[in-house]
C-alpha cells in the first residue's frame, strides 16, 4: 500500500511523493475533468526506488532495534526517513546476517588460498 506524503497540483498535472512497504515513490499524472466526480479521468506513471545497499551505507543507527551476537556484541539496525516521509528500515538481524555471510566468504577464500599455496608448493 502506498501512502502519499506530498502532493502538488498544477492545473491538470498531479505530482505525488510517497512511500510504502520500504519503497519511495514518485507518481506523475494528468487528470481531466477533476471536479466532475465519476466522470474525472486520470492517466499516471509511478516510479519506485528502494536500495537496501544504500540504506546500509547511509542510514542512521536505529537505537530501538538491537541484536546481541553470540559473542556479546550489540548490532544496531539502520533507519532512514526520506524528505517525503517514507521510512526505510534494515533490521539489526539483517545487518548481523550480512556480517556473518561476509565473514564466512572471507574465511572460505583464505582457506582456499592456503590450500592452493600448499598444492603449488608440492
Amino acid at each position: 500500500m502506498t501512502t502519499y506524503f506530498k502532493e502538488l497540483q498544477l492545473g491538470a498535472l498531479n505530482i505525488r511523493l510517497g512511500g510504502g512497504e520500504g519503497w519511495s515513490q514518485l507518481e506523475m499524472g494528468l487528470t481531466t475533468h477533476r471536479s466532475a466526480g465519476m466522470a474525472a479521468r486520470e492517466t499516471a506513471i509511478r516510479v519506485g526506488f528502494k536500495s537496501d545497499h544504500l540504506l546500509a551505507l547511509t542510514g542512521q543507527q536505529n537505537q530501538n532495534d538491537t541484536y546481541i551476537t553470540p559473542a556479546g556484541e550489540t548490532i544496531y539496525g539502520r533507519i532512514s526517513i526520506t524528505p517525503a516521509g517514507a521510512i526505510h528500515i534494515l533490521s539489526a538481524a539483517q545487518i548481523y546476517a550480512e556480517q556473518v555471510r561476509a565473514s564466512v566468504i572471507k574465511s572460505g577464500q583464505q582457506s582456499a588460498a592456503a590450500d592452493a599455496a600448499k598444492i603449488a608448493a608440492a
